[in-house]
């Protein structure tokens, strides 16, 4: 029953807060990377930079692509925000495999690419007890999730499958007709 009790409460506020207009469910996840490199043999002042992002530690083509213009320091230390030009979202990257990062400055390619690397606290993500993230599916109880957001709520099999549509939420239903 406990068990029970907690996954209706995570169900409801799951469904709570996706269906709140935005904003209301609090502060957005920033779509931006923080990074920081060192350019060596550049004059101080604002440099024209490239940045890609391949799957590849070498070759390919490119999956996104920004141009900023970065303020370089004395050291060449410069900091930029990948992303906050064009977002990650316009090029349907999933972050769920390795990527590496090109940077290129004033027309020069830096080499080796650059690994991208998780920062800690999101590696909890994908370890979240009770919880299973495949093929874009989420699982709350089961880790085989049939739908977008698949809820076992007794661990016996009890399963019931939320679906949005329409700004309508469904609960054990395929044709949600109200907002919860």
């Amino acid at each position: 029953m406990k068990k029970l009790i907690i996954g209706l409460v995570m169900l409801l506020t799951v469904v709570t807060l996706a269906c709140l207009p935005a904003g209301q469910a609090g502060a957005a996840v920033p779509e931006n990377i923080s990074f920081q490199g060192r350019a060596s043999g550049v004059t101080p002042g604002e440099v024209q930079m490239i940045f890609k992002l391949y799957d590849a530690a070498t070759g390919d083509a490119p999956l996104w692509t920004e141009n900023q213009t970065a303020a370089v320091d004395a050291s060449g230390i410069f900091n930029v925000l990948l992303g906050s030009v064009n977002p990650f979202s316009s090029s349907n990257l999933s972050f769920d495999s390795q990527y590496y990062l090109e940077t290129t400055v004033n027309g020069a390619v830096l080499s080796p690419r650059q690994p991208l690397t998780a920062a800690p606290y999101a590696l909890t993500a994908k370890s979240l007890p009770g919880v299973t993230v495949s093929n874009g599916n989420v699982g709350i109880g089961t880790t085989e999730p049939g739908g977008k957001l698949h809820v076992d709520m007794d661990g016996a099999g009890t399963t019931w499958e939320v679906v949005f549509k329409d700004g309508n939420v469904g609960i054990g239903t395929t044709e949600p007709t109200a907002k919860l």
